[in-house]
Order: structure tokens, then sequence, then C-alpha cells
């Protein structure tokens, strides 16, 4: 209840579509993939239960350098001086413990609690997040979203953010990469690379590719393809977004799949299924790196229900991969998804090299008395 009355404001606006993502984690993870295409993201929770859930797609953004707005609904401005405990929150009467949680991974922190300044905050916010290219954090009491101020009625003032120069050797070198990547297919992966160079080689003819890298949270990518094909849409709606997900990433965060259906969007969902964590099992193997494991394009079905433009397939061996990666160009106005089977040990040379050496690194004993 704490964000209910700001989301009625933020649907009064008939140039923002809200998108209604599954928990807020994922939506945190959407806005991360749009600001990749956009430049700048948003997400909005609510207090406590909402907020620290979203705390680790703000922190990769952060990590990353992008530009996300985190809008919080928060305590009514008259209680913070009650010494009240709200629910959903940790049980105590300090209401500033998501406040200093956000602190760690953003850049500016404001708390929107008097309407009169609430203006000069905002400003400052989203100068801050797009100038510094990192996250800020906006907490808006919840008694104050659904009032104005005469500096909101009147015309806005004419605004612009300060310039920033650019070396022109490193800008010239930045667009001829980019160019090269130019491409009618986006490609966000959460799999080692040999998956990556190997689907380079299966994709038909004429459909090139651009690489999204990320932050190293298992289960980013399901969200972020969500807010990168939102954007594309908005942009180019020509391009296709081609996702490589392991199963275990895609256990983490599978309901967005739900979300794009909802949304009409049409994703290449390739789901690696090599039943647990290889980047683990290469670093350390145990029973804790194997998952339960799902018919994952029932799973799909499930969420389609009805509902949406759906093709599923299932692929064991090479052809069959490279079959239904045609078939699935061949559908751009449906969600493709393709079950792509691997032993488990299936890596690159370069992942078991990398594994060894942080197992190596791990496995450093302590210096010192001890």
């Amino acid at each position: 209840d704490f964000n209910l009355l700001l989301l009625d404001q933020l649907l009064k606006q008939p140039a923002l579509e809200m998108v209604w993502c599954c928990n807020e984690l994922n939506a945190g993870y959407a806005a991360d993939g749009y600001a990749r295409k956009r430049g700048v993201g948003c997400v909005c929770v609510t207090f406590c239960v909402g907020g620290f859930s979203a705390l680790n797609a703000v922190a990769g953004a952060y990590s990353e350098d992008l530009p996300l707005i985190v809008i919080s609904g928060g305590p009514n401005s008259c209680d913070h001086a009650s010494n009240r405990v709200l629910h959903h929150t940790t049980g105590i009467s300090d209401y500033g413990q998501q406040l200093r949680a956000f602190k760690e991974v953003t850049c500016c922190q404001v708390v929107i609690q008097h309407i009169e300044d609430a203006h000069m905050q905002l400003d400052t916010a989203i100068s801050e997040a797009m100038m510094r290219r990192k996250p800020v954090y906006i907490e808006v009491a919840c008694n104050l979203a659904d009032l104005t101020h005469p500096s909101f009625i009147r015309p806005p003032v004419p605004y612009a953010l300060a310039s920033h120069h650019t070396n022109a050797a490193a800008l010239a070198a930045a667009v001829e990469a980019a160019h090269a990547l130019t491409s009618h297919t986006s490609l966000i992966s959460e799999v080692g690379d040999s998956w990556f160079n190997t689907l380079k080689l299966k994709l038909p003819p004429g459909c090139e590719y651009e690489l999204q890298m990320r932050y190293g949270s298992i289960g980013w990518s399901v969200g972020a393809v969500l807010g990168y094909c939102c954007a594309e849409r908005q942009t180019s709606p020509e391009r296709r977004v081609l996702a490589c997900i392991g199963d275990g990433s895609f256990q983490m965060t599978a309901q967005e799949v739900s979300t794009m259906l909802r949304f009409n969007l049409h994703p290449i969902i390739v789901l690696i299924n090599n039943g647990g964590y290889t980047i683990e099992v290469e670093i350390h193997d145990g029973p804790y790196n194997v998952i339960k494991n799902w018919n994952y394009a029932a799973f799909a079905r499930a969420l389609h229900n009805g509902d949406g433009k759906l093709w599923t397939a299932e692929a064991r061996t090479e052809p069959e991969l490279v079959a239904a990666l045609a078939e699935a160009v061949k559908r751009p106005d449906e969600l493709c998804f393709i079950v792509a089977f691997t032993h488990r040990d299936d890596c690159s040379a370069q992942l078991l090299e990398w594994g060894s050496r942080v197992a190596v690194a791990n496995s450093r004993k302590p210096t010192g008395p001890h």
C-alpha cells in the first residue's frame, strides 16, 4: 500500500507504458535491460519488502554504470515522529533501513517528505543518474503521491544536463566497434562463451548479432530480456533479441516469460538444459550444483495458457538445433522457446581454465597467525 497512490499517478501519464513484472527483483533486471538499450531505466517498488527484493538488480546496474531510477513508496510523512512499527517492515521503528541499504548501490538518494521541495529533489536525483551513469534512489511518502504543487502546474522550465567532453580517439574507436556489431539480432547471454560462439555459427545467414554482457548475478538474463525487448519495440521493432539462458539461471526468474507473453514480446530464448550450475561445477563440484530438472517447454506453454503467441521446440542434436533456430527466425511475431539439451560438462576450454584458477585462488590458506 505504500506505493499504490503513486502507481495511480504514473498510470495517468499517457506517454508512459507501465510493465508489471512478477516480482521486484525481476523488475529491477528488466529496468537494467531497458537501460542498456535506451540509456536509462526506471523501476518502482514498495517499501521494505519491495525495495530489499530489488537490491541485487540495482547493485548490478551500479557495477555496470547503468542509470537506473529507483522509485520507492515510503511511510506516511506523519509517521516518522510516531515511533510506530509499520507493517511489512523489519519490525523496528527505524524507517531508514532501506535508505541506508540503497546508499551502497546508488550515487544519490532523496526522501520526499515535503511537497514544496519535491521538484528540486527529483531534478537532483535524475540529473545525478544521467551525469554519473549510476542508479539513484527516490523515496516518496505515501501521502504525498497524489498532491500537487505550483511548481508542477506551470510549464516546465527548460532543463539541460551539463555536457561531457569526449576523447575523440576513444569515441572513434567505439563507433567503429559499435558499427561492426550493429545488426538485426541482439544476443543476451547468461551462459559460457562456448555457447555464444556455437550459436554464431548456427544462426541463419544474414542474422548478425550484438552481444550484451552482464553483472555476474544468476537470473539476470530473463528479466533483462524483458526490459531490452520493451526498449527494442520502441526504437527498432524490426530487430529481435536472442537470449541464451542456462537452466539454473532460468529457474531463478522464469516467471517473466509470462510477462513477455502478456506484453506480446517475441524474443528467441534458447534454454540450455545441462542439469545444473556448470560454472560452479568447474570450480568445485558437489551435489549442490545439481538442480531439479523441469519440463521447460511444457512450463513455457503453461505460462502461455492460451494467451499470447508462443512456439516451443526441443533440440537434442546439432541438426535439430539448427532446424529449430531456422524455424524461429521464420516466426518473427512469436516468442520462440527452444530447449537445447547438453551434457553437464559440455563447456569451453576457457571456462575449464577459469574454473581451475578460481578454485586455486579460493583455496589459498590464511596468512599470519591463526
